[in-house]
């Protein structure tokens, strides 16, 4: 099939996972993720609905975010996660003056939320992947097992039959975990996230223009796959933008085009196959999910913070 020849089986968006509880040391993050098998089992973005966990999303810029997840409960949970999210800029919020209108009239505290909301409304939405980071998977021994993106999960508790990719981990009770998430740019030209910019989280079909999106980012591995290809795909999908408008545009972090190389070529192979694969359905895990391949031998509403 078109999808078996244009992407690798996905697996860099699976968490690393332990069988051992972590000593957990002061109120940080927990960075060492594992698994609790007692623990009850609990969808992302359905435990967002229900108040048990609450997540934050930091974004480095618009390839890597980090993601914490907290539970809200006096119980353990074990969260799992989509095979792919959405991460889009808020206004921030500001509390209700009691003493109703601004005392200190329409400069300070008003011009500076004035002044964050242009920057956000301004920044890159991105869409990407939750998984662990590098160095939580080099911590982790081999064979102690990585969740696999295409496992089939069980039906969740309000009855939906859910294909699950992201893998899962526990967290204890009131205690927080932080892994990251790879992500790509949604909206071409718009300026660059920082950790300074409010982000909410959201499931990328309500985020999705198309769902070509959809597909494209269940089936491509934004770890170890062709960043730039599959940022050019993602851009021409979700923002229409001609492949041929970026022949001469710089990549981000590297002295290099991507009309160089193979990335447009590329970028075309996944958008024809994403599309495909939008028009059959969900693919199966079997038929699902090649990264791009080379043409030549040579061959990054749920408050987040």
């Amino acid at each position: 099939m078109l999808i078996h020849s244009l992407f690798h089986r996905v697996a860099a968006a699976a968490l690393v996972l332990t069988c051992t509880v972590p000593a957990i040391a002061g109120d940080g993050p927990i960075r060492k993720l594992f698994v609790d098998p007692e623990a009850r089992r609990v969808e992302l973005f359905e435990a967002l609905d229900e108040g048990l966990i609450s997540v934050r999303v930091v974004p480095r810029d618009e390839l890597q975010a980090q993601f914490f997840v907290s539970n809200k409960t006096d119980e353990p949970l074990t969260v799992e996660f989509p095979k792919a999210v959405a991460a889009v800029p808020v206004l921030k919020q500001f509390g209700q003056n009691p003493f109703g209108q601004n005392p200190f009239g329409q400069g300070n505290n008003f011009q500076n939320g004035q002044n964050q909301a242009n920057r956000n409304n301004a920044a890159q939405s991105i869409g990407g992947q939750i998984g662990a980071s590098g160095q939580q998977m080099q911590n982790q021994a081999v064979g102690q097992g990585i969740f696999n993106v295409n496992s089939k999960a069980k039906p969740s508790a309000k009855g939906k039959s859910k294909v699950l990719g992201g893998g899962f981990c526990s967290i204890p009770p009131e205690k927080t975990v932080q892994l990251e998430i790879q992500s790509v740019c949604l909206d071409h030209g718009k300026k660059t996230p920082t950790s300074k910019m409010i982000y909410e989280l959201r499931p990328i079909e309500e985020h999705a223009k198309d769902p070509a999106l959809v597909a494209l980012f269940e089936n491509v591995d934004l770890r170890s796959g062709s960043r730039p290809a599959i940022q050019a795909a993602a851009w021409n999908i979700q923002n229409g933008l001609p492949l041929q408008q970026l022949v001469r545009e710089t990549i981000s972090g590297r002295h290099e085009t991507y009309g160089s190389g193979n990335h447009l070529l590329n970028a075309q192979q996944l958008i024809t196959a994403s599309r495909q694969a939008a028009r059959d359905g969900n693919p199966t895990p079997e038929t699902a999910a090649q990264s791009p391949q080379t043409a030549s031998a040579n061959p990054r509403t749920r408050t987040s913070r």
